[in-house]
């Protein structure tokens, strides 16, 4: 049958040969109508007598809501031999998703999951991502829009850690979004209804106020703490006690951040020279709830605590041009266009309230700072002849930058950092990044005119396709880095074949005493050709000169097949080395033959 339409899941059976049968997905899809719809499935495996029950419902209603809704129940039964009895293990868990827009303006995303124990994951589940994640995350967003300037944010989160036994509750945070106020107006209208700013109307005020609500709760299992008891000589002596009942400490607090900027405008004291200065300024509002935690610190729980900094600085840019005109061939011209930069920024100490910040995770505050950051960019660029127009080309970006902070003591110059790419070549990418030291890494003497290199990056990518490789009608190739099973379907590419040659060079510690060596040099090939019109082998390699051994290669094999598809891929070294073929229906995958043999994946769950 065509169509979306109720009827019987195609079940799975397997692992007679290791003693572990098991038999999963019996059961039945109803497409009730068609706003939703309902599932439910049985898994049974013989080894551990578990029964699993499956439920699942899905709603939508286009452009206003959708979601879902997700239930599994198990049963498990075991024999304890000391207790000559049989004892039964029945665990669950929810997982829900709801998305609403209420009105053009107003709308709501949330999902969240639940489980009734801590090892639901360990025990039951085969995938791989559910068993290593250990936090049960659930949330709700909301956005609301006021007018067209004006909108309100917020979310509330829900977090439980399965190991640690902590719950983490941010109820709510919300943000408020308020539109910009020009200080002394926006401008005025000329003859054409066009818009023109003078330098005063660049004066800009924005404020979004945020506001945060955390809670933690953590169970512990026993508290010790320091209680003076009679010495028996008439004095007192400090005793550790440890209290072995269970129990739960909190920590609970609420922050309003106020963020405000004053956007100010570009001074151009001459042609070519832009200077902008700027100004910040934040303070915290802080409310410490009382806990347990706020007063093992000696919190007064009943006071709101109020931190703030502010800075400011100004910075200085102009770019100038270099031309030649050759006019050789297709060649029009050669730009070299040289941007300097320089900036200065500035704060006072501000340190208000530690212990409270400390307590609430953070708050407005600073500390002196005043540093001067220098840059320069250069970019090579080239004009030449595309057909009956012209194209420009950027050839060559070099970016350098330092800075010099005038309250360090020792050594107020930071490392220059100098990074560099091209991909000028059709199908050649450069890229590379330098790190120098302004001073002698074994006397500390300032070296200003002659740095010191300490690190070096440099990466070539080379790629390279073709429309056909042995038959005209292509088939798609393999992506780079993606398994072949998961690609059997593909057809119908538009390169027949791909060449990616990529080689990566680093070298840290240099002309250093005090800092470890460090080197690595590798080269990755990829390629991916069709063989048949409706087959496709991809093989990738990578080589370390340095160790001179391969750390992975692998081959892969797809074949289409009518509506059917298939995979072979082979891993010969390596931690994960190993084979594996599918056979699947390419527009039903769940129909499928599917056996590997890699020590990662081999599982008594998905052998077949």
């Amino acid at each position: 049958k065509k169509g979306r339409h109720s009827g019987f899941l195609p079940f799975r059976i397997g692992n007679f040969e290791r003693g572990d049968r098991y038999i999963n997905d019996v059961g039945y899809y109803w497409a009730i109508s068609d706003y939703w719809d309902w599932l439910g499935a049985l898994d049974y495996h013989e080894k551990n007598r578990t029964i699993t029950i499956k439920n699942r419902i899905n709603f939508a209603k286009r452009y206003v809501l959708d979601g879902y809704l997700n239930v599994e129940y198990r049963r498990k039964s075991s024999y304890n031999s000391g207790l000559a009895n049989e004892q039964q293990q029945r665990s669950y868990s929810i997982q829900g998703a709801y998305n609403h827009k209420i009105t053009p303006s107003f709308e709501i995303k949330a999902n969240g999951s639940y489980v009734s124990s801590s090892s639901y994951y360990t025990e039951y589940s085969n995938n791989l991502d559910e068993r290593l994640n250990r936090e049960i995350r659930s949330k709700a967003n909301f956005s609301k829009q006021f007018g067209k300037s004006i909108s309100l944010s917020g979310s509330f989160r829900h977090i439980v850690n399965l190991d640690s036994k902590t719950r983490t509750d941010q109820i709510p945070n919300m943000s408020l979004s308020l539109p910009p106020i020009w200080i002394f107006g926006s401008g005025s209208k000329d003859e054409n209804g066009q818009n023109v700013q003078k330098w005063y109307n660049r004066f800009i005020f924005r404020y979004g106020p945020s506001l945060n609500n955390f809670s933690n709760r953590v169970t512990l299992d026993s508290k010790s703490y320091v209680k003076q008891i009679d010495d028996g000589e008439g004095g007192l002596k400090d005793t550790t006690i440890t209290e072995t009942v269970s129990y739960r400490s909190r920590k609970k607090y609420s922050k309003i951040n106020h963020n405000p900027s004053l956007s100010l405008p570009t001074i151009k004291p001459f042609k070519y020279i832009n200077i902008v200065p700027n100004f910040h300024y934040s303070e915290t509002w802080i409310k410490i709830w009382d806990t347990d935690q706020s007063r093992e610190d000696s919190i007064d729980a009943s006071n709101v605590y109020r931190t703030y900094s502010y800075g400011g600085g100004v910075s200085m840019n102009t770019n100038l041009y270099g031309k030649i005109y050759p006019n050789i061939g297709n060649l029009i011209g050669l730009r070299h266009v040289l941007s300097p930069s320089v900036g200065w920024g500035w704060s006072p100490d501000i340190q208000k309230h530690p212990e409270i910040r400390s307590f609430a995770g953070g708050g407005a505050s600073s500390g002196k700072s005043s540093s001067m950051n220098i840059g320069l960019k250069n970019v090579f660029q080239a004009k030449v002849k595309k057909g009956e127009g012209e194209a420009n080309l950027d050839l060559l970006s070099i970016n350098s930058s330092f800075s010099y902070n005038f309250e360090a003591e020792d050594k107020p110059l930071s490392n220059m950092s100098t990074s560099f790419n091209t991909s000028s070549v059709p199908g050649i990418t450069l890229r590379g990044n330098l790190v120098h030291t302004f001073y002698d890494t074994e006397t500390n003497e300032e070296k200003l005119f002659s740095p010191t290199l300490l690190s070096s990056k440099f990466s070539v990518n080379f790629n390279l396709t073709g429309k056909t490789f042995l038959f005209d009608d292509a088939a798609g190739v393999i992506p780079h880095g993606e398994d072949s099973s998961s690609q059997v379907a593909s057809s119908g590419g538009k390169h027949g074949w791909n060449l990616s040659v990529a080689y990566s060079f680093r070298e840290s510690g240099l002309n250093d005493p005090n800092t470890s060596y460090s080197k690595s040099n590798l080269v990755s090939i990829t390629l991916g050709f069709n063989l048949t019109p409706k087959t496709t082998v991809s093989y990738s390699q990578q080589y370390d000169f340095e160790r001179d051994l391969t750390v992975n290669n692998r081959v892969s094999i797809v074949r289409k097949l009518h509506c059917w598809a298939g995979s072979l891929y082979w891993v010969p070294i390596g931690s994960n080395r190993g084979f594996g073929f599918k056979l699947n229906v390419i527009d039903i995958p769940d129909i499928k033959i599917d056996s590997n043999h890699d020590t990662f994946k081999t599982s008594s769950f998905n052998r077949f």
